[in-house]
């Protein structure tokens, strides 16, 4: 007699910055700038990264309600499903 053993499940670790960043990210480096002093800010400036995070968060705290429910709507998609092709392609 065969055991029967649960199927595996990937563990697929995405947050809603995840999300965020992916949707608004034209947003996120405008407050990117804003937080460096700068008029604008790209992947190109220089040490932009180190202030990702933060921008990020400010992003995420102005959410509309309707929003934030998208997010988490999505999230919980990509947690089931994985990610769409267009961002496994990045």
């Amino acid at each position: 007699m065969q055991k029967s053993t649960p199927e595996h499940q990937p563990t697929f670790n995405i947050k809603i910055s995840h999300i965020v960043w992916e949707q608004k990210e034209e947003e996120v480096f405008a407050e990117i700038a804003k937080l460096m002093g700068l008029p604008f800010a790209d992947s190109k400036t220089r040490n932009w990264f180190s202030y990702l995070s933060k921008a990020l968060g400010n992003v995420i705290s102005r959410l509309t309600a309707e929003e934030q429910a998208e997010m988490r709507q999505e999230l919980e998609h990509r947690k089931k499903h994985g990610n769409p092709d267009h961002v496994k392609r990045k």
